[in-house]
């Protein structure tokens, strides 16, 4: 911490000298609060926490007089990059670059010994630019740091702001000359802008008190109406009134704190027609020194707080209808040439609602505070409220209008229809700060799918939000693709038409069974559900979208009936649930029984991991039992049913109910959480561990009945597990524990709880040729396909390596793992599908393989589709070279005729990874990125240095296999001839486009380096037709 004031430097302590008091604000690097002395001192101060460049966000101002420049004073702060001009830095990191305010020959060079006065001359000319511009970000329209690295680099400028005079702006961009010596210096800017004149820009909104709109006063105060008491108005107050005429229309009074800009009373005058925007019917003259407005009454008031206080529950259909109304009276506003720029459910007036009848439902379009042109304004307002829980990501990075857009309509349009679908839940909840709603929208991050959201609109409101605004979907289309739902075709039967309702069986968890029967011919033996309102659309969808497995509960359809609930027919189980009858001895199952069971169940989880969904309550009450025999295998027929927890397998899901977790049952990383953010395929095969445990007890109680929650939160937190039951097969017990690694990565995949072991499964064979002996032939026993081999893994690092290949093992271009293999030698080994050609490495230098250019491309592009699925987990693989890149087909001029597989994930790592120790093999030091070559720990992986190996990974394949750097074995050779700056040369014959690319992914600057999808894009655009 510092603490800074006019006093001289010197040590205080904290808690004993200085106190902290409240957050000013804060940045990446700092953290600035309010400061109080404690003893010695009484002056002002502010404490600085710093975690560690010239911009606006660096000038304090201590005095503002608009109307006498010469008094006004501010001070520059913030010294965390500074260094000395006549002696060397001596930073350690290397990284800490303000790329947007930085001079060129800084990203060029990317260190610090190229700071000098004529590059914070640069910094200076971008700080008067961001002043100018009412502080909008630097290349505020691309999100991406690194990409305004290349831009600048590519000579892009930044546009003069509109209201920079001539004169400023050329003192502006003399800042920015490429060649550092022909920058002014400070003492020749300060001698210009000495005889620059300022441009005069007047604030548009004149006092209330003096206010008169321009299209004059249409009513007077109690003449024409009256003001009556006080309504609950969202942004400006808003009271009941009444005509004082014969018009008979609801109207209400909205009193303006300000007067309202040319653009809302232009928007009030001339676009006042529409069915889905608030009518206006003008200005009402008082003597209370107010503005007043008149305008129609919405009876139900607004669309958020009816939300919020469960007013208003409307169905999906219904909030469908109401998204198209929105979008409607949008479509409107766009074509007039203006952006209503603060659309959110508050400003959503309900003229009327029906909460199961779609067409029953008005909705308006209100408060147009905000509304501007679709356009650049050539002024700005400097009062301007940005509602930074519902804009664009672009809008933040500017603090003005001119990213304002269709586009970014469309966002908050997507914001909008979140928080509808939250049953009217604030975006980001009222605990986080501003600050940190923006810092999560400039990061890329979008808000989680709400748990009643339904599946069918989720996707729609996730197009209204990619980050770059060219790339979302615009209002027309959107408007179509929600039109084309057909919500209505869910109901396939009618109550009392097609089924009649008997007697009440018994309720659980908001549902409540019926007996019931078919009015027509189907004789089958059903129930109807009856689901609370609160689930009811949520899960009736995945009854309905699992029904076809056959061990899985078959749902007949939904039945029409009070639209405020949700009734399902489903099939009948005869014998009830499995954890009953083993628990009243009405089935004592043998362990061969249990494995049919089990097998049954896991077949039916395997489908639904398929359909990327998560059961997320797997226990033996969840199993209906429809055939049972304890003796005969064949006659045992079990289904899953119970799909209250089940959600998609998708990391931005949110479940916001406050639901019980079944603790007994769930996994660990559940558990700690208290939530579903942790729940996976993982999560579920922990819970079928327990499963199969109850069922081998016989229905016993996991962690038994008197058992406290937090006893067994403990218990779980402590590593332990669940003992074994009495009389359990060995083998059967080793595949349940299996279910339980602390590890999630490394529990059994796929749910394929019959782990494999040796000569029994699968058979070992000789060891695979340069490979260490790590690798091995193997076959199936019984002999079949696909072919495959073992994996013989350290010790010391298999749990870690293995988890890596289990997490990535879906990725059609990653090499399949089939599961662990027990072996009587105790050794942790792999079982993974075998590449038929092997490496792409060997086939090259051996030249059983010469593909042409064009399929080396495709071959590129399978290996950039896995790295870019590596990437997007946050994963970087470390390894990148052609001897890991596996060969399943080949064929050197039929480009659709190769497949090839990514291996080795020996040293893969989160991206966040700083504690990483893994030595710097032969081979990472020919590939590695140079910011790896310079750590002792290789702490730096992140996505731009596995782009810089795939460069290599290119070169290498484009030079037949020939390795890097020659056949120097001596790895510190190696090395320091790349610390030296050694650089590899084109390979002969090779396409200059492929060497185009390939010499952006060897940039030594990480930051300017192309991205995976970069490098995909421009390998997409060669052609060789």
């Amino acid at each position: 911490m510092a603490i800074q004031s006019k006093l001289e430097l010197k040590r205080y302590q904290f808690d004993i000298d200085v106190r902290k008091k409240h957050h000013i604000y804060g940045k990446n690097d700092k953290v600035i609060s309010f400061g109080e002395w404690i003893r010695e001192r009484t002056c002002s101060c502010i404490i600085v926490e710093m975690k560690t460049d010239i911009g606006c966000r660096n000038v304090l101002v201590f005095k503002l007089d608009p109307l006498q420049p010469k008094n006004s004073s501010v001070k520059i702060t913030d010294f965390g990059l500074a260094r000395s001009l006549k002696t060397p830095s001596k930073l350690e990191n290397l990284y800490i670059i303000p790329k947007r305010y930085c001079a060129l020959e800084i990203l060029r060079n990317n260190d610090q010994s190229s700071y000098t006065e004529k590059s914070d001359v640069y910094s200076m000319g971008v700080l008067m630019w961001e002043a100018l511009s009412n502080s909008e970000i630097p290349y505020s329209y691309i999100a991406d740091d690194n990409l305004v690295a290349r831009v600048k680099l590519d000579n892009e400028k930044l546009n003069q702001p509109p209201i920079c005079n001539p004169q400023l702006w050329s003192l502006i961009e003399s800042c920015w000359d490429d060649e550092p010596v022909w920058r002014p210096n400070f003492e020749q800017i300060i001698d210009r802008l000495t005889y620059i004149k300022p441009s005069k820009v007047s604030d548009v909104r004149p006092p209330i008190t003096s206010y008169e709109p321009s299209t004059g006063y249409t009513f007077k105060l109690n003449v024409d109406v009256a003001k009556n008491g006080l309504l609950d108005g969202r942004f400006r107050e808003t009271y009941e009134a009444q005509w004082l005429s014969e018009r008979t229309e609801s109207i209400v009074l909205i009193k303006m704190n300000e007067a309202p800009t040319k653009y809302e009373l232009l928007f009030y005058k001339e676009f006042n027609n529409h069915p889905h925007i608030i009518k206006t019917f003008g200005f009402v003259e008082n003597n209370l020194q107010s503005i007043m407005l008149l305008q129609e009454r919405a009876p139900h008031g607004h669309l958020q707080e009816l939300l919020k206080n469960n007013l208003f529950e409307p169905t999906s259909m219904v909030l469908v209808a109401i998204f198209l109304q929105i979008m409607d009276a949008m479509m409107y506003v766009i074509n007039q040439g203006m952006i209503h720029g603060d659309l959110r459910c508050s400003n959503i007036l309900v003229f009327q609602m029906d909460a199961s009848k779609p067409k029953e439902n008005f909705v308006k379009l209100t408060n147009f505070a905000l509304v501007r042109p679709n356009q650049p304004l050539l002024s700005e307002d400097r009062r301007l409220i940005i509602p930074v829980e519902y804009c664009a990501p672009e809008i933040l990075r500017s603090a003005g209008r001119l990213n304002y857009c269709e586009l970014s309509e469309v966002y908050s349009m997507g914001v909008l229809m979140w928080e509808a679908c939250s049953q009217g839940k604030l975006p980001y909840g009222s605990s986080i700060s501003n600050r940190e709603i923006r810092q999560k929208k400039l990061d890329g991050e979008i808000l989680p799918r709400p748990w009643m959201c339904d599946r069918r609109i989720w996707p729609n409101i996730k197009k209204c939000w990619n980050n770059k605004p060219q790339s979302r979907i615009k209002f027309k289309d959107m408007k179509i693709q929600l039109s084309n739902l057909d919500l209505e075709s869910q109901y396939q039967f009618k109550l009392g038409i097609d089924v009649k309702m008997n007697d009440r069986l018994h309720s659980r968890d908001g549902q409540i069974y019926y007996n019931a029967e078919w009015i027509r011919k189907n004789t089958s033996s059903i129930i109807l559900i009856l689901i609370n309102r609160e689930t009811a659309e949520h899960e009736a969808s995945f009854y309905l979208e699992l029904s076809s497995h056959k061990y899985i509960v078959h749902t007949f359809g939904l039945v029409k009936n009070d639209p405020r609930s949700t009734m399902l027919i489903q099939e009948r189980a005869p014998h009830g649930n499995l954890l009953k009858l083993l628990q009243s001895q009405q089935f004592k199952p043998s362990t061969k029984i249990l494995k049919i069971i089990f097998l049954q169940i896991i077949d039916a989880m395997i489908y639904i991991i398929d359909q990327d969904l998560i059961h997320g309550d797997l226990r033996c009450a969840s199993v209906l039992v429809f055939e049972m025999n304890p003796f005969e295998t064949t006659r045992n027929l079990v289904k899953l049913t119970n799909f209250s927890f089940t959600c998609r397998n998708d990391p931005s899901f949110k479940n916001d109910r406050q639901t019980l977790i079944s603790i007994r049952y769930a996994a660990p990383e559940i558990v700690q959480s208290r939530d579903q953010f942790n729940y996976s395929e993982f999560s579920d095969v922990y819970s079928m561990g327990v499963l199969m445990w109850e069922a081998c007890s016989q229905g016993k109680m996991p962690y038994g009945v008197d058992t406290y929650e937090s006893d067994i939160r403990r218990r779980k937190s402590n590593d332990e597990i669940l003992p074994m039951p009495n009389a359990c097969d060995e083998q059967l017990w080793e595949i349940i524990k299996g279910c339980w690694y602390i590890t999630p990565e490394i529990r059994h995949t796929s749910l394929e709880t019959c782990e494999y072991q040796l000569d029994v499964h699968v058979i070992k064979k000789n060891p695979l040729n340069g490979l260490n002996g790590r690798y091995y032939e193997a076959d199936w026993i019984p002999k079949r396909e696909p072919p495959i081999i073992l994996m013989i893994m350290n010790k010391e690092t298999s749990e870690c390596e293995a988890s890596w290949y289990f997490k990535l093992n879906v990725h059609k271009h990653i090499i399949h793992t089939y599961g662990f293999v027990r072996n009587n030698d105790r050794l942790p080994m792999l079982l993974q599908e075998r590449a038929i050609h092997g490496n792409l490495q060997i086939l090259l230098q051996r030249k059983r393989f010469q593909p042409s250019n064009k399929v080396l491309i495709t071959i590129f592009l399978q290996i950039l589709d896995a790295m870019m699925y590596i990437t997007d987990l946050d994963i970087a693989h470390g390894n990148l070279c052609c001897s890991n890149v596996l060969v399943f087909r080949m064929h050197p001029t039929n480009s659709t005729e190769n497949l090839v597989k990514l291996t080795d994930f020996s040293m893969a790592r989160t991206k966040d990874c700083s504690n990483v120790d893994v030595k710097q093999t032969t081979i990472s030091v020919r590939y590695c990125a140079p910011e790896i070559l310079k750590s002792a720990y290789q702490s730096n992986y992140f996505e731009a240095s596995d782009v810089y190996s795939f460069g290599v990974l290119m070169w290498e394949a484009c030079s037949h296999g020939t390795v890097p750097y020659g056949s120097d074995t001596s790895i510190d050779n190696i090395r320091q001839r790349r610390l030296n700056g050694e650089q590899l040369l084109p390979p002969d014959d090779c396409d200059a486009r492929i060497w185009t690319i390939i010499t952006q992914c060897l940039l030594i600057t990480p930051e300017i380096r192309d991205t995976m999808e970069q490098i995909q894009l421009e390998l997409l655009k060669i052609d060789y037709k």
